[in-house]
């Protein structure tokens, strides 16, 4: 695990840097910190319009490419369990709920003092959808049971268009962001990241790829939140509460 989070640490890092880099051109980093990004906010985390996923995430693969996915998923269909669907089935839900068990086996989502955490990581999850949402309209990528008919999803099919997964941006930004509150636990959390955007494949309902795409959009999404203001001040109060409820001392 400590050798996944490495990997999606320096993904983060680079990620990030990237995503500057690309946005300078247009807009300078301050701007892009300042701008609002939803009138329902009293205090917005960064504009969403400067996260520019389409050209920063590599292009949808290609007939051939997808061919190849579909392959791997139906090997992978083959083989999974009803208990590997049961696992997929409940993790269609976005939400702290996801990753309560890897911060401590013993903690209750309805433990009042998680309530600013739950909150933080709803509207982390309206940002991320409308971001990934825009992207799935433009590249109209069809769900790989939509390819394939011998592809069986063993959990809810979404309606929307399949790259790249937001059910993945979600899981690896949730991650990152509980890690920057939890640093004790944050190998366990990134490799629950990980393992929660792989449900949307074993689930029969996203290729491998829009799951990857869909991770690095989470981890930019994470980036741009760490480096707000605005967020980093929301955040304080659902760490304190975070901390208090899994018995930590408080954040320095």
């Amino acid at each position: 695990m400590n050798h996944l989070a490495n990997q999606i640490s320096r993904l983060l890092v680079t990620s990030a840097a990237l995503l500057l880099t690309s946005c300078a051109a247009r807009a300078p980093v301050a701007q892009v910190a300042a701008t609002p990004i939803a009138a329902h906010r009293a205090t917005p985390w960064f504009d969403s319009q400067s996260l520019r996923l389409a050209a920063l995430l590599p292009t949808v693969p290609d007939a051939t490419a997808t061919r190849g996915e579909l392959d791997q998923m139906l090997r992978q269909q083959a083989q999974r369990s009803a208990d590997d669907c049961r696992k997929a089935a409940q993790d269609v839900a976005k939400d702290l709920s996801r990753f309560t068990a890897v911060l401590a086996t013993d903690l209750s989502d309805n433990d009042p003092r998680l309530q600013a955490t739950a909150r933080l990581l709803g509207e982390m999850r309206e940002l991320q959808e409308s971001v990934t949402s825009k992207l799935k309209d433009q590249t109209n990528r069809p769900r790989p049971y939509q390819r394939e008919a011998a592809i069986v999803p063993c959990i809810q099919r979404p309606t929307s268009f399949a790259y790249p997964s937001g059910h993945a941006a979600f899981g690896m930004a949730a991650a990152l962001l509980l890690a920057d509150m939890v640093p004790e636990r944050r190998a366990e959390l990134l490799a629950r990241g990980h393992e929660y955007g792989m449900q949307r494949v074993i689930g029969g309902v996203h290729f491998p790829s829009d799951v990857a795409a869909g991770r690095t959009s989470g981890i930019l999404i994470a980036a741009f939140l760490l480096a707000s203001p605005n967020y980093r001040q929301d955040a304080a109060l659902a760490r304190t509460g975070l901390r208090a409820a899994l018995g930590l001392p408080a954040a320095k």
